[in-house]
This record gives structure tokens, C-alpha cells and sequence, in this order.
């Protein structure tokens, strides 16, 4: 088990890596080619909106300031990170409901963990700007305005003389979109994440069709381009005559009733939604932060529910996990029971364990590291710690030359005669391989870093001992 636990967080630890790597080169990036603070901040919007693209989509994008070829191509790799977790989620079978896992297939290219202060920050509704609030609002009214015309034909009152639920007046659409706008900030303020809110918004009609539109920025020349793309496909397999004509027909009748959907879709309203909505709540434009947690999220779903399900497979196989129904069971079994869908434990649903066996694995399964959750003279006191280690260590001559001449012995006795007179090379890949992991060290190395992310999966580095190991 304790093998498995340091596989599941040097896997963890490698993709976060990955993420790590790919934010500092974008930041260093932007940071050379925008000297002026304003610029800087305008270039990291956009970078954090073309995150939020499909891949096919980044290169030709326009940004209200200009972004180099580069810094596209460093955007593709990050957008295509976080597509690969996705769909690595979505295949996982068992990991998420089967319609989760039909959202995240749908929104590949799309999706992205944001952080919103509507959901972190203590009363976050008296803190909206009055300006984005009225953003919001006007945003609410023009994308409502086709619902609200149909509504106020509707007589007022049924044959019986009672009133006509399905007729607004012009004065209860003001109060329906304030209602709507009070209800998303305060089903925010009172979930635990966003995809809890967006399951529990929606009370009301007008808050079902709001929360059934799919709140992506959408850009016409290319949903066009797309279509295109997808006509010549069609073309191509015609005249390879891997398509008969009456098929070819039909998807081209498809495309052209799509095409023609485009004309009528209102872009600029979308987007206006689109955009007022993520700044009513609040929403961080910092790409590297919206990337990390994007990533972080994922990995450790996978293999936190990977490893669950080892650890399943291995008590049953083992005799410490049991179905309830085995002959030889101990008579003292607790049940793993009320757990939710996204309960990390919820592999071990309807099996039985001793209740020690049961605490022990509960503390496995759910492991964090209490680091991040320690109070700030805690964290301050392991700040100065590791400091004084680092400078006894890293940082002394001393301890090196004890540790090079020192181990010239060991190697003797145990064979190692070649590498002796190779040492130079190993202490050279050994450093270039280690530095890797460390900002300060801005040497990038391809091999170095292929290296330290197989160190890392195998837990070699960066491996903590935590509270309740």
C-alpha cells in the first residue's frame, strides 16, 4: 500500500510539474515582451482567454495585444494538458456519472478550473462593483429579451380566471432578473465549489434556461471555419468514394442548416454574457493560477480514485476488505457507507473492513499534505527550518567535498571501480537533473527534465513526510 500511495503522489507530482514549467516559461515570456505593468496585466488576460479555446482555435485568435507565434505555441501545450486530463476522465469508467462524463467530453477545448471570488471570499455580494452588477443585469435583460416578448403575449389570466403563470409583465422581469442575480450570488456564497452552484441554480425557469446555456465566448469566422473544415472532409471522402452520395447529401443538408444557425446566433450577446457573468462572480484572469488548479484538480481525481481502486482490489485479495456475505468475515465489520459521488472513497462503496483497518484506510485514501493548511506561525517556523537545513547542506562546500570523498569507499567496496573515473558526468547529470525542479536554476534541459519527471512519478524527489504518515 505504501508503494502504491508514493506512485499515486509522484504521478500527482509530475503532472503538477509539468504545470509548473509550462506557467513560468509563458510568465517569462510575456514579462520580456511587455515592459509597462498595464500591458503586462492586458497580455495575461488574453493568454488566459485563449486558454479557454480549443487548440485549433489559439493560433488564429485575435488579442487586443499582440502575442507571439511562441507564446501560442506554449498556450496549445497548456490547453492541451489540460484536454488530455479531460479526456483521461471521462474514459476513466466509474470515476464520475456517466453524464459528468458526457459534459466533459462535450467541453474539451473549453473547460477550465477557475478561481472565483464568489465562492472563496466572505460575503462576496456586497463587494460586487456596482458597475459589473449593472453589466450584469443589462447582459441578463438582452439575453432574456426573445423569452420576455413571448411571455408578455401570453393573457394574463387561464379561461378559469385564475392568473396565467406562464405571463411576465414588464415590471416582473426586473424582478426575475434581480431574483435571478441575487440567487447566483448566493447559491456561490453557499456551495462548496462551482460545479455544486451550477447544480443547484435553476429553481426557477428563467434560472433552468440560464443555467442550460453553455457560457463559452464564441467567435463566428470561426464556428464558419470549422464548418468549412468539415465540408471539405466530406468532399475529400466523396471523391475517395468512402461515402455514397445519399450520406454525402445529408451531412452536407447538416452543415449548411448549421451555417445557417450561425447568421442568426447572436455573437455579440453571448459574449457580453459570457464575459459580465465571470466578472459578476468575481472570476481570476491570472492564466498560471486557472491552469495550476485546472491540472492539480484533475490528476489528483485520477489517481486518487486509481489508487482507491488498487487498494480494493488488494484488500479483497488480501482478506482486509470484505463483502459482507464471506463466511470466514471477523464478527466486528463496519460498513464504507453514505458515500457521495464525489467522495474519494467511493470505490470501497458497499464493502466492509475492521474498524481500525477502516481509520487507517480512510487516513490513506485521503491523504493531504497539512502543510498548506497549517496556520502562518506554523508555516513561518518550517520556513526558517528548511532554511537552516539548506544552508547546512545545499548551500555548504563542506558537506559536499564529505559527501563526494566520503563515498569513494562505498563505491569501491561494492564494485563500482568504471564509475569512479565517470563521477564527474554523474555529478553533472545528477545537478543538471535536480536543478530542474527548482526555479532559481533557469537552465532549461529537455533530457535534465525528462529525468526529474521519472524521479518524480517514482518518488525519488520531491517526497514529504506528512502529519499521520
Amino acid at each position: 500500500m505504501l508503494r502504491k500511495s508514493v506512485e499515486r503522489d509522484g504521478k500527482i507530482s509530475a503532472e503538477i510539474d509539468r504545470a509548473v514549467k509550462l506557467n513560468q516559461v509563458v510568465w517569462r515570456k510575456v514579462v520580456k515582451k511587455f515592459r509597462r505593468g498595464e500591458e503586462r496585466e492586458i497580455a495575461m488576460g488574453e493568454v488566459n482567454r485563449l486558454l479557454q479555446m480549443p487548440v485549433e482555435d489559439i493560433d488564429s485568435a485575435d488579442t487586443s495585444v499582440p502575442l507571439t507565434t511562441e507564446m501560442r505555441e506554449i498556450i496549445k501545450n497548456m490547453r492541451s494538458h489540460i484536454d488530455s486530463l479531460s479526456r483521461r476522465i471521462a474514459a476513466t469508467t466509474g470515476l464520475v456519472p456517466e453524464e459528468m462524463a458526457t459534459v466533459i467530453s462535450d467541453n474539451i477545448g473549453f473547460y477550465l478550473t477557475r478561481k472565483y471570488a464568489a465562492f472563496s471570499e466572505p460575503d462576496w455580494a456586497s463587494k460586487v462593483d456596482p458597475e459589473v452588477r449593472s453589466r450584469m443585469r443589462s447582459a441578463l435583460h438582452h439575453s432574456y429579451r426573445q423569452f420576455f416578448e413571448e411571455a408578455a403575449k401570453e393573457n394574463p389570466y387561464n379561461p378559469d380566471g385564475t392568473r396565467n403563470d406562464r405571463y411576465i409583465s414588464e415590471e416582473q422581469q426586473g424582478q426575475i432578473i434581480e431574483q435571478l442575480m441575487d440567487d447566483i450570488l448566493y447559491r456561490a456564497e453557499t456551495s462548496d465549489s462551482p460545479m455544486a452552484f451550477s447544480a443547484a441554480v435553476g429553481g426557477s425557469k428563467a434560472g433552468t434556461i440560464f443555467m442550460r446555456r453553455k457560457l463559452v465566448e464564441r467567435d463566428k469566422a470561426q464556428d464558419v471555419a470549422k464548418i468549412d473544415k468539415k465540408q471539405e472532409a466530406l468532399d475529400e471522402k466523396l471523391v475517395a468514394k468512402k461515402i455514397s452520395k445519399k450520406k454525402y447529401q445529408q451531412e452536407t443538408d447538416k452543415l449548411q442548416k448549421e451555417r445557417a444557425a450561425l447568421d442568426s446566433f447572436d455573437y455579440e450577446g453571448n459574449n457580453e454574457l459570457v464575459q459580465s457573468y465571470r466578472a459578476f462572480l468575481g472570476e481570476s484572469t491570472d492564466p498560471t493560477a486557472n491552469y495550476a488548479n485546472s491540472v492539480t484538480k484533475m490528476i489528483t481525481s485520477l489517481e486518487t480514485f486509481s489508487f482507491n481502486q488498487s487498494l480494493v482490489e488488494l484488500g479483497l485479495e488480501e482478506g482486509f476488505l470484505f463483502r459482507g456475505n464471506e463466511e470466514s468475515r471477523p464478527a466486528k465489520l463496519v460498513p464504507f457507507d453514505s458515500l457521495a459521488d464525489s467522495d474519494p472513497l467511493r470505490p470501497f462503496k458497499g464493502l466492509y473492513a475492521e474498524p481500525e483497518i477502516k481509520e487507517s484506510i480512510e487516513l490513506l485514501a485521503k491523504k493531504t499534505a497539512d502543510y498548506n493548511t497549517s496556520g502562518p506561525i506554523v508555516r513561518l517556523l518550517l520556513r526558517f527550518n528548511a532554511a537552516v537545513k539548506f544552508g547546512k547542506t545545499v548551500l555548504s562546500p563542506e558537506t559536499h567535498v564529505r559527501n563526494v570523498v566520503g563515498n569513494i569507499s562505498f563505491m569501491v567496496g561494492n564494485g563500482y571501480l568504471n564509475e569512479i573515473f565517470t563521477s564527474g558526468r554523474s555529478i553533472k547529470q545528477a545537478l543538471q537533473t535536480v536543478t530542474q525542479g527548482n526555479s532559481i536554476f533557469l537552465q532549461p534541459n529537455k533530457e535534465a527534465q525528462r529525468r526529474y519527471q521519472e524521479l518524480l512519478e517514482l518518488g525519488v524527489v520531491d517526497t514529504s513526510d506528512y502529519t499521520g504518515d
